[in-house]
């Protein structure tokens, strides 16, 4: 069997993509914020208010690790958490104005990362290669 480097390359692209991720955040104040908050932000910057289970269904993330990442969030005062009224055993998470307020530096440093990836695409080998990304990680 021939051996390609799709997994090598994919795992550096993340790496390379996280080390930029933690410059910035840096750069702008946040080093306490770690890439992998990125998906509780986002999806609390799209949908509002949502329980633990929702945040853990939208972003593909055991419901353990969801609450560890939300908790630590807490304790920066970024997000809160409730009682879910609907589920006695859930919380609701919420932004906090400090999470609110990050939002606009969260969006500056996702386009800054989008246009340094893109840079090296045209149009179309970028939609080649989402396409390639998107049936490769079907699979699993």
């Amino acid at each position: 069997m021939e051996n390609y480097e799709i997994v090598y390359l994919s795992s550096l692209l993340n790496e390379k993509a996280g080390d930029f991720i933690q410059e910035e955040l840096k750069k702008y104040g946040y080093a306490e914020l770690k890439m992998a908050h990125g998906d509780i932000f986002h999806t609390l910057f799209e949908a509002g208010e949502l329980s633990a289970k929702e945040i853990a269904e939208r972003t593909r993330r055991s419901k353990s690790t969801v609450s560890e990442l939300v908790d630590r969030l807490v304790k920066l005062g970024y997000v809160r958490k409730k009682p879910d009224p609907v589920d006695a055993r859930g919380v609701k998470v919420s932004l906090t104005e400090k999470g609110v307020a990050f939002e606009a530096v969260f969006r500056k440093i996702s386009e800054d990362l989008s246009k340094k990836i893109l840079s090296a695409l045209g149009h179309e080998e970028l939609k080649t290669a989402e396409k390639i990304m998107r049936k490769l990680t079907s699979n699993f």
